[in-house]
């Protein structure tokens, strides 16, 4: 359940814009490259929730086929299970969705402090 958790918040702080940052590189750049930097941060998380999701398919039917509970309270593991695909592939579409944006609008464009 806490991986479930950790997985369902991670759309929410997707959207917000609020993940950790490392600005060492960033704080150097200009506004264009922070915008280059950002674009790229968002296709690796784009590629990582494609790669994730697809990887995580046929191991959530497996799952489902064979009706896997879990061992001390005998509870479903797949509907638990299937919230790290679903939410992966919703933050995907939320990190695209952001990249779709106009610039002006963006929260992250801000220079770190």
């Amino acid at each position: 359940m806490l991986c479930a958790t950790l997985f369902l918040a991670l759309p929410q702080v997707t959207l917000s814009g609020s993940h950790v940052r490392v600005s060492l590189l960033e704080r150097y750049l200009e506004a264009r490259g922070r915008r280059v930097l950002g674009v790229l941060a968002a296709a690796v998380m784009v590629a990582f929730c494609l790669w994730f999701t697809i990887e995580a398919l046929p191991w959530l039917d497996f799952a489902f086929r064979r009706t896997l509970k879990s061992e001390a309270s005998r509870l479903l593991l797949y509907p638990w299970m299937a919230t790290a695909p679903l939410s992966l592939a919703l933050t995907g579409l939320i990190a695209i969705t952001r990249l779709a944006r106009p610039a002006a609008h963006r929260s992250d464009d801000r220079p770190p402090a």
